[in-house]
């Protein structure tokens, strides 16, 4: 399909960008993190660049998330078939300087994001119901710990 797209977050560095890459010799994608500028750069690297949409958004803005999500589906004319979710933060503070902020802007990226993103996909209304496969990537990073406290949050294995 044309107007198909695999959206892929956390695409302006790292895993995220790595697989942009890879994608894009097969499919048109929809590259998103907070900076635009490095989006550009991903989407420079890919395969016929001219394919590739860039949607800049910060996904610790929970709030908007959604709505914004479906403008930008909407005044694109386009579906979104598959999702790659590779946006992530992580910190490492000690004990005694994490607080709820510092926990919450986590599970707003690593977590909440990534399931608001997947509702608006698999919805009729909004996609077609043309989502048919989501992945959620995380770095190695989990396995180990280090000498601060690392706070990463993961949705459980299906």
């Amino acid at each position: 399909m044309q107007n198909s797209y695999v959206l892929v977050t956390g695409a302006s560095s790292g895993i995220g960008k790595q697989c942009a890459i890879q994608l894009s010799q097969n499919y048109n994608l929809i590259l998103c993190a907070r900076r635009e500028d490095k989006l550009i750069e991903t989407k420079n690297m890919c395969k016929n660049p001219n394919n590739h949409l860039i949607f800049p958004y910060d996904l610790s803005d929970v709030d908007n998330l959604e709505e914004t999500l479906i403008e930008f589906i909407k005044s694109k004319n386009i579906t979104v078939e598959k999702y790659l979710h590779s946006a992530g933060t992580i910190g490492m503070l000690s004990l005694k300087l994490v607080t709820s902020d510092f926990i919450l802007n986590c599970l707003k990226i690593n977590l909440i994001s990534a399931h608001l993103i997947t509702k608006v996909l698999a919805s009729k209304k909004h996609n077609e119901k043309a989502l048919n496969n989501v992945v959620f990537i995380s770095s190695n990073i989990v396995m180990g710990g280090g000498k601060a406290l690392v706070y990463t949050v993961l949705p459980s294995p299906a």
